[in-house]
């Protein structure tokens, strides 16, 4: 029994070493990413506060800053995490090594070097103004070209699994793989490349940027839950014969839900329609989700649980509210308000990094052979990043509300509606400011997890470069 424990670790430790350095690199940089973003997302809501603050600098206008902000935490955070997030998972859930290491880790070079350009771009030129890809033409097709590279990469893994290994995590794993490029390629060719004509443009951008959250990043996340749910826990799924119900479902309905907020557009109205009940029928796959995993994830002492746990919930919390308020009745109070906003945090920030935060947790002590240094570190870490995104979302639903209720009366002039929202985006940037907090915590323990893997090398290094005196026969 104990040399069949010794093989199996041994084989664990042989799927990590395989690709060890282009997870390792994207985690890294999706966590510098992740700080940037909120960096640029704090300057931004100092401006909507203060107008007249850095207005000597063209570059740091508040639509170039939220801009540069949305695309430094989609295509630099969430990209970057995900694409490592999935390739240690396919490794570790096909008990193979993961092919093309190399190539994975030159990819991941162009792309945290494209997301570089692109940002740069959008502060120094300015933004396109297509959600999701606000990254200027010249430098899209470079971005585009990473990610149907590593897609390959993640597929051929997938493909080079062991024999007969099959699970949820992989089904999501490979739509996700699958997903991505398709996506990319439809959005620069008709948005950016050959651009198509009138209402069609914002149509596809809506497309694009819900297909991107809800069928590229998501079906990620709900990976490192169905893997890392019963690997901390020891807890199987409570409903394993909904699983196939509530992939599919989420499958075919994410996509379909982008329509919904535009209500009143000049759109097809069985579209809006279509989008409606979406919405509404995908409470189906969430509350599935949910039900599996939330009996294992509760009044765990881990904190890698406790992210799944945030996880978890946020995305139970994000379907009721996108269901009760995507009619068009509940559409009325909460069009054209912060709401929208703060749904979209809720999924993003409550749902999308508690997983990958987890999934760092649970991959790099295994892919650098040794724990975390600082055992309070994650603690902080997981305390401020839930106090964060719950100020940063509440404060913007609750505002989204009360904002809708002063836009539905028409006697109230707008500098009154925008006077009124204006103590909840002070809430909403002191919540952002407690997240990013949160995340230096996360660098902090990091660096020095680094330090504690080079230290081993320190001394060999410098007897390198050390003359050490010899001692004659005699001893003198």
């Amino acid at each position: 029994m104990s040399g069949s424990h010794s093989n199996c670790t041994d084989r664990a430790d042989d799927v990590d070493a395989s690709c060890r350095l282009p997870v390792l690199y994207l985690f890294a940089g999706g966590v510098a990413w992740l700080l940037a973003g909120i960096a640029l997302s704090l300057v931004a809501a100092a401006k909507l506060q203060f107008p007249s603050l850095l207005t000597v600098c063209e570059g740091l206008t508040y639509g170039r800053l939220t801009a540069a902000s949305s695309s430094a935490l989609t295509l630099g955070f969430a990209l970057q995490l995900g694409f490592g997030l999935c390739f240690w998972l396919l490794s570790r859930t096909g008990q193979s090594r993961f092919p093309l290491p190399g190539i994975a880790f030159v990819v991941s070079l162009v792309l945290n070097a494209s997301v570089t350009l692109g940002v740069g771009a959008i502060l120094i030129v300015g933004p396109t103004g297509i959600p999701g890809l606000e990254v200027p033409r010249q430098v899209a097709p470079l971005i585009l070209a990473a990610v149907g590279l590593l897609s390959l990469v993640g597929i051929a893994a997938f493909a080079s699994s062991a024999s007969g290994s099959s699970s949820p995590a992989r089904a999501h794993l490979l739509g996700a793989l699958v997903v991505l490029p398709v996506l990319f390629v439809t959005a620069q060719l008709g948005l950016l490349l050959l651009p198509i004509p009138g209402i069609s443009q914002a149509i596809t951008a809506g497309w694009f940027h819900q297909g991107f959250l809800y069928l590229g990043l998501a079906p990620i996340a709900l990976a490192a839950l169905y893997y890392l749910v019963p690997l901390l826990t020891e807890r199987s799924p409570q409903s394993p014969a909904l699983t196939p119900t509530a992939f599919w479902t989420w499958t075919i309905l994410a996509g379909w839900t982008g329509a919904a907020k535009w209500v009143g557009g000049p759109i097809p109205a069985w579209w809006i329609t279509v989008s409606i009940v979406a919405s509404v029928l995908l409470v189906i796959p969430i509350t599935l989700f949910f039900l599996n995993f939330q009996g294992a994830c509760l009044f765990s002492r881990k904190v890698t649980v406790r992210f799944l746990a945030v996880s978890t919930i946020s995305l139970f919390v994000w379907g009721g509210l996108n269901a009760i308020f995507a009619p068009r009745c509940a559409q009325s109070v909460v069009h054209f308000t912060q709401f929208a906003v703060g749904l979209r945090e809720l999924f993003f920030f409550g749902f999308l990094a508690p997983a990958f935060f987890a999934g760092i947790y649970a991959a790099v002590p295994k892919l650098a052979g040794r724990d975390f240094p600082c055992r309070i570190s994650p603690q902080v870490h997981w305390f401020f990043t839930a106090a964060g995104v719950a100020l940063m979302v509440g404060s913007y639903l609750a505002g989204g509300l009360l904002q809708g209720r002063h836009l539905a009366v028409a006697g109230v002039p707008i500098v009154a509606v925008d006077h009124s929202l204006r103590p909840w985006l002070l809430l909403h940037a002191a919540g952002l400011g407690l997240f990013g907090f949160a995340q230096l915590a996360l660098v902090a323990n990091s660096g020095w997890l680094l330090f504690e893997c080079v230290k081993p090398l320190k001394d060999p290094v410098i007897s390198l470069f050390t003359v050490t005196p010899v001692q004659s026969a005699s001893g003198k």
